[in-house]
């Protein structure tokens, strides 16, 4: 895939959706011990801001299209802003991680947005030395009681079905394995 990403940034370098996927898949794929993971991660930088840069200046060509354009450079923004606070995070740079990270969870407008972005600022907000513990702490907890509840609501009734399904396979077995004893009982 990121071989055809290459070839398609050179055929057109202005593509913000291909900058912005290619960004976010080299930031994501990033092996430390690769030789070249210095350049990966330049690329991947220099991709993403890229994307950010020209996607506001993308005109959809119908006026019909416009909701379904705006929904596109939404993605975009989102995948550019991530994979830029990704480079940040794997270089250490933690308090210019957040802002970017921040963005892209703010544009993501799916009704299941992307946990990994979501993970990544906790990450990146967790690892920065900028204020002080009990104010970070502070502020991570106010922003997540508005952000994060959705997702453990969600979470929660996973482990509530899972639970159900497992307690209902074990009264399953049990009225089995009863009616085996019954009908042994009656031969």
């Amino acid at each position: 895939m990121l071989e055809a990403g290459e070839k398609e940034v050179e055929l057109n370098p202005n593509d913000a959706p291909v900058l912005a996927v290619m960004g976010q898949a080299l930031a994501r794929t990033y092996n430390a011990k690769a030789p070249d993971a210095a350049k990966q991660l330049d690329k991947a930088e220099l991709y993403s801001k890229r994307a950010i840069e020209i996607t506001p200046t993308l005109t959809s060509r119908r006026t019909l299209l416009t909701k379904r354009s705006a929904n596109a450079k939404n993605d975009t923004l989102v995948m550019a802003h991530s994979g830029l606070g990704l480079v940040y995070i794997r270089r250490g740079k933690f308090s210019d991680a957040v802002p970017e990270l921040e963005q892209s969870v703010k544009a993501d407008s799916h009704p299941e947005p992307d946990p990994v972005n979501y993970y990544l600022l906790g990450v990146a907000d967790s690892r920065r030395r900028t204020l002080k513990p009990r104010q970070r702490h502070s502020q991570n907890a106010r922003r997540c009681r508005v952000r994060c509840k959705p997702l453990v609501r969600a979470a929660q009734r996973r482990q509530e079905t899972k639970f159900y399904a497992t307690e209902r396979s074990e009264l399953m077995k049990r009225q089995v394995a009863d009616w085996r004893t019954f009908c042994d009982d009656q031969s």
